[in-house]
């Protein structure tokens, strides 16, 4: 079992979507008839589910019922296409995740790293709901961490300026330029990690917050429209918390990354980069200003993930409720 997000990959194992890398021979057969089965049994559902709304006729709180499990199903049928299609590369980012630049190379980078995998177990339960806002999780930790990095970097710059002397000059520029073009390298392989992260989930990522949008507007709709019944409003409920849920997490973890990369900009700012030497400081101020670009994540090119898309989704549900109250 891979030591990045264990318990999600144990999950995904469970429901047929994630076959241990580990695993030769028979149990690998063995396996994919596993996934096999789960693939055609979701994708049957789907369609029985889409040719049950077109053939039959039925009542708006029926047709509006079933419209919300024919939207969870397709959601389930692109997240299990994006776990499958994109092995390859989550086996990648896993690897990636334990090598050089992003392997931890002290305690407190270790201490870093494992506070933000507690927040993203805090929040995630389930499957694909974990792993996306877990890997957005351990990139926030690695952007931590280069903070981290940048302090010590300063603190290595002041003792090289401190022994500058006129024989030694060629030989401390060279060393300022290895530790600076090292602490760029791994901004730069962060960044590109991100990117990578975001590539792989775009499209179920999408996916999920348009459906859990359309359905959470759609079961405020039939809430508001069917019999006081304790059963049927509990069912409807839990069933409104989970979809908010989905879109909360998705948002939270790419709006949590936003602030990651905001808060770099400030910590290295606010490091003592002016007493270096000339040339060290032209090369901090270049990378201050590197950081001032925000780093955002889109839904499809269309929708920000952040706090701001979540609570307009709530403001859009809550009005659907009233006005049909």
């Amino acid at each position: 079992m891979t030591t990045i997000l264990p318990q999600s990959f144990f999950i995904l194992t469970c429901i047929g979507l994630w076959r241990p890398v580990d695993w030769q021979g028979w149990k690998c057969k063995l396996y994919d008839a596993y996934s096999y089965f789960v693939v055609v049994t979701n994708f049957a559902f789907s369609l029985s589910q889409l040719l049950d709304i077109i053939l039959v006729r039925t009542s708006i709180n029926e047709l509006t019922n079933n419209m919300t499990m024919l939207l969870v199903m397709v959601t389930a049928c692109g997240k299990i296409l994006g776990i499958l299609c994109n092995r390859n590369e989550i086996i990648q980012i896993i690897k990636s995740l334990e090598e050089k630049p992003f392997k931890p190379r002290d305690q407190y980078e270790i201490d870093i790293r494992n506070k933000y995998i507690h927040i993203s177990s805090t929040y995630a339960q389930v499957g694909f709901d974990t792993l996306f806002p877990g890997m957005m999780m351990y990139v926030s930790a690695q952007t931590n961490i280069l903070q981290y990095r940048f302090k010590k970097v300063i603190k290595a710059l002041e003792k090289i300026n401190l022994k500058n002397s006129a024989d030694q000059v060629k030989n401390h520029k060279d060393a300022e330029k290895n530790i600076i073009t090292e602490w760029v390298e791994c901004h730069i392989a962060v960044l590109s990690f991100s990117d990578y992260v975001y590539e792989i989930f775009s499209k179920p990522v999408f996916l999920q917050y348009c459906s859990s949008s359309i359905m959470l507007c759609g079961t405020v709709y039939y809430f508001s429209s069917i019999p006081m019944d304790y059963v049927e409003c509990i069912s409807t409920m839990v069933f409104i918390i989970g979809t908010i849920l989905q879109i909360f997490m998705c948002c939270m973890s790419a709006h949590q990354l936003t602030l990651q990369f905001a808060d770099l900009n400030d910590a290295m700012y606010n490091t003592d980069w002016f007493n270096l030497s000339i040339n060290a400081k032209k090369s901090m101020i270049i990378i201050v200003l590197k950081t001032f670009q925000p780093v955002v994540f889109m839904s499809g090119y269309i929708v920000t993930l952040s706090i701001e898309s979540f609570k307009s989704v709530m403001k859009l549900s809550y009005s659907i409720y009233n006005v049909l109250q």
